[in-house]
């Protein structure tokens, strides 16, 4: 048993089948927020498990809230659960959007999810929001060159274009 705050409860139909791995529900410990956030393939490998990063909720209300890295998935997502993030809802992650309104949000490109949690320093007097506050992470990352991320760029096209 787990206590907590079920969220972001599926939507199932008797009869349906379940994919392995299907999230059903979420269950919230409303006691620590948590930050959960997407990051595209291209700055994936510049941000790091403990990195410092910061909240910026996007109604511009409150605080900045210091965070630290705690996960990064190893794997892409493959449907986006929160629409909000989605271009089609204003967000800044493009979406393949299926045929039906019921069609899940399939990202376009590769996104990766990240879950930060409040720095320790700033654990103490961190309010709590007991509801989804969409806004912007900033993660300190070392900085790429212009040179290097042409480089890489061009090498990216040369291996597409070869065929391998």
């Amino acid at each position: 048993p787990t206590a907590g705050i079920v969220r972001d409860l599926a939507t199932i139909e008797s009869g349906q089948w379940l994919g392995d791995g299907q999230r059903l529900l979420v269950i919230v410990d409303g006691r620590k927020p948590v930050v959960t956030g997407l990051v595209d393939a291209r700055n994936l490998a510049r941000i790091e498990s403990g990195a410092s990063a910061v909240f910026l909720a996007d109604h511009g209300l409150g605080e900045r809230l210091p965070l630290a890295v705690q996960t990064i998935d190893t794997a892409s997502v493959e449907r986006l659960l929160l629409p909000e993030l989605s271009s089609l809802h204003g967000g800044p992650v493009p979406v393949r959007a299926g045929a039906g309104p019921t069609d899940a949000l399939r990202p376009d490109g590769a996104w990766y999810r990240i879950t930060l949690s409040p720095a320790p320093a700033s654990s103490r007097g961190t309010a709590v929001v007991p509801w989804r506050t969409p806004g912007r992470v900033v993660v300190e990352a070392p900085a790429r060159s212009f040179a290097q991320r042409l480089f890489e760029r061009v090498v990216s096209i040369l291996i597409r274009e070869s065929g391998f």
